[in-house]
């Protein structure tokens, strides 16, 4: 009986050792970064929640984090977003239909018209530096005109296809690669450390399923994105509709985050005011310590920044925020062998 006793005791031991093991706190060999304040508060950050013996521990199941995709993890600005870029290459490359179809959506109490060749067109001209307050919501409804009648897999196809091309504005850099390495680590870290990661952007669902999940180990129904109708074929395939449902930002994004999520993060990644919104869900009334952060394009070698002037107007409601800084933080952004074009 006492032999039974020591040995159920043993076991015991080994179990809590083996749970506690379990429960603590991963280090990680950031490689791409430099030291910094912003990156130290996140690791210690985590140390903390991840201790079941403080009192800011987080269960393994509540540990929520979100990360918008376009200028947070992977690059916006060659010259522009992927998927206007993809949207230019689709219609000059595959597009067999009438060049003026007319799309017509509701914005608040009245309607707006353009066709396809008008988004083409507004595309063209952002590039040059001249904005247009509607392209983002013009490309969104059109941009499900273009891809309709496309099975998931060919739409898959055609993205996989054109992410194989060359970034425009860099050297030694394909599309698929446009990943900030610096945040890649970021996402390994919290894996590492059982966060569950999501990626909640305003690029198409299935677009970022296709450029992202890979990329990042994260499972296809951990990313939310703007989402088109869709249906079934006779052959059971299903296939884009011609129709936006919604395009996953500012409002939008936050209540997909609750919608599809039904938790509350504790850790939001972004880099836009279209971000905000997701950051407030976060850090707002959580029964659980939260941070969230900005990533700031402020590197004009190593990668297409903004001004001085543009970073304070695109800045000047972060203060709740811990930002990360590409010029001073990051030690890589792309890699070593990869350079502006021009620069």
């Amino acid at each position: 009986m006492k032999t039974k006793v020591i040995f159920l005791s043993i076991i015991s031991l080994f179990t809590l050792v083996c749970c506690s093991y379990g429960e603590t706190y991963k280090s990680y060999d950031f490689k791409y970064w430099n030291d910094c304040e912003t990156l130290t508060n996140l690791t210690n950050y985590v140390k903390d929640v991840v201790n079941p013996n403080s009192e800011n521990y987080i269960p393994k199941q509540d540990r929520i984090v979100t990360f918008d995709f376009d200028g947070t993890l992977f690059g916006e600005r060659s010259p522009i977003y992927v998927e206007w870029m993809f949207y230019q290459d689709y219609f000059d490359n595959y597009y067999q239909g009438d060049k003026d179809y007319l799309v017509t959506y509701q914005v608040d109490d009245t309607y707006r018209s353009v066709t396809l060749r008008d988004v083409y067109n507004e595309i063209e001209t952002f590039r040059t530096g001249e904005e247009n307050p509607n392209l983002e919501m013009d490309e969104a409804n059109a941009g499900a005109v273009l891809f309709s009648g496309l099975s998931i897999t060919q739409y898959r196809e055609k993205v996989s296809a054109y992410i194989e091309k060359d970034a425009e504005c860099f050297n030694n850099l394909k599309i698929k690669d446009m990943y900030y390495l610096p945040m890649k680590e970021i996402v390994s870290f919290l894996q590492l450390n059982e966060f569950t990661t999501y990626i909640c952007s305003g690029t198409d669902r299935f677009m970022c399923r296709t450029m992202a999940c890979e990329k990042f180990n994260i499972p296809t129904n951990q990313v939310i994105g703007m989402d088109v109708s869709l249906y079934s074929n006779d052959q059971h395939e299903l296939i884009r509709g011609d129709r936006l449902i919604y395009k996953t930002v500012k409002d939008v994004k936050a209540q997909l985050i609750l919608q599809e999520i039904g938790k509350q993060p504790v850790l939001s990644f972004g880099n836009s005011s279209g971000d905000i919104k997701m950051h407030r869900i976060a850090i707002t009334r959580n029964p659980y310590k939260s941070m969230a952060f900005m990533v700031v394009a402020d590197d004009m070698t190593r990668e297409r920044g903004y001004t001085r002037e543009q970073l304070e107007k695109r800045t000047k409601d972060w203060g709740d925020f811990s930002l990360f800084s590409m010029k001073n933080d990051w030690k890589t952004i792309y890699g070593d062998n990869v350079t502006l074009k021009n620069s």
